[in-house]
């Protein structure tokens, strides 16, 4: 199967919770790897109530992680 990488976009986007939510779907057609810090994954994954799918590959981007917040705009 193709490996593909999977931007996750804005983390206070709607990105994160297609990808969680229908990765087994994304997994018929593809092999993503998921660009996205593990903390941030998990820090995500919890304010969606959603689990983290044990198959679920990554790849962090060199960024600082930092403190979701839905609903605000930050421009720090």
């Amino acid at each position: 199967m193709k490996k593909i990488a999977v931007s996750i976009g804005d983390l206070g986007g709607i990105g994160i919770e297609i990808a969680l939510r229908f990765h087994s779907e994304i997994k018929k057609t593809a092999d993503p790897v998921y660009l996205i810090d593990s903390f941030m994954l998990e820090q995500a994954a919890g304010l969606l109530k959603t689990a983290i799918p044990e198959d679920f590959d990554i790849l962090s981007p060199d960024a600082e992680p930092f403190t979701i917040r839905p609903g605000s705009v930050d421009a720090a």
